[in-house]
């Protein structure tokens, strides 16, 4: 190999090279990761009754538990948001789960936004991982 094809050699290596590395970042970020926890945060509306809570919080626990196949921990907040200057307070559905794929999270909150008296769904991703442990 003479001098002049070295650096050109040294060029299209460090090209592919930081291609692969782009190629593998895009994989990382995009996958579903293992140990990937989602929180999901049903807001309801404001002048949601009792038996609104109840509907929504029994029809949850089924469509994760019958037709998922997992399990979840769940609880009710309050919470509130600003619109126009002005605080609407409502309650808010709060379901914790593990081991579930990005797709089937995203199918339950969708379904959780079609039921009544449901005004505003969120999910938020952690990338942590978890431990289960069990007796």
């Amino acid at each position: 190999m003479d001098y002049d094809t070295v650096p050109k050699f040294a060029i299209v290596i460090s090209v592919v090279a930081v291609l692969f590395a782009a190629v593998a970042i895009v994989l990382v970020a995009t996958d579903d990761q293992p140990d990937d926890r989602y929180r999901i945060y049903i807001g309801l509306d404001g002048d949601a009754s009792y038996e609104t809570e109840d509907a929504i919080e029994s029809y949850m626990k089924g469509l994760l538990t019958e037709e998922y196949g997992t399990g979840y921990t769940m609880y009710w907040a309050d919470g509130a948001y600003v619109e126009d200057g002005t605080v609407f307070e409502n309650r808010t559905l709060v379901i914790v789960l593990l081991d579930m794929s990005s797709s089937d999270v995203r199918a339950v909150a969708d379904a959780a936004l079609e039921r009544d008296g449901v005004s505003s769904v969120s999910i938020e991703t952690y990338g942590s991982g978890f431990t289960l442990i069990t007796n």
